[in-house]
């Protein structure tokens, strides 16, 4: 994340506290295509990644107050960053719809805090490489 252009993107906050409300939160890519892009980004492509898919259902169900929506990739400054400050993560109920990305209504789904039973809403685990999955780990 580029320092300069965050300070840019950012309307009503500090970099500061930007990063300690990113540090808050655990993220999860909401389509395949969004996972795909990250990890055939320029830092993550030659790396492998162990990726866990999450049943949504069960995880919203445990965790719906305390999910948030992002229409923007928040951690991502390269390319003509988009404002950001203390309206880009919405509650669920509070999202808007209408505002949508170019491939699906939110670019992130993010848990406030912590989520320390992951296992209970893991489907499976799959090693990837860039954006192929190389194995699979396993699975329920």
């Amino acid at each position: 994340m580029s320092s300069d252009k965050l300070q840019t993107a950012l309307t009503d906050m500090e970099p500061s506290q930007w990063l300690r409300l990113l540090n808050g939160k655990v993220f999860f890519w909401p389509t395949k295509s969004r996972l795909k892009g990250f990890l055939n980004g320029l830092a993550h492509k030659s790396r492998h990644h162990d990726v866990l898919t999450i049943c949504t259902r069960s995880l919203v169900e445990k965790y719906k107050n305390h999910i948030t929506l992002s229409r923007i990739n928040s951690g991502s400054t390269l390319y003509n960053p988009p404002e950001r400050g203390s309206y880009t993560f919405r509650r669920i109920a509070c999202y808007d719809c209408d505002r949508s990305t170019h491939d699906g209504l939110f670019a992130e789904l993010a848990v406030e805090g912590s989520v320390l039973d992951i296992e209970q809403h893991t489907l499976s685990v799959d090693r990837w490489m860039g954006a192929n999955r190389s194995e699979n780990i396993w699975h329920r």
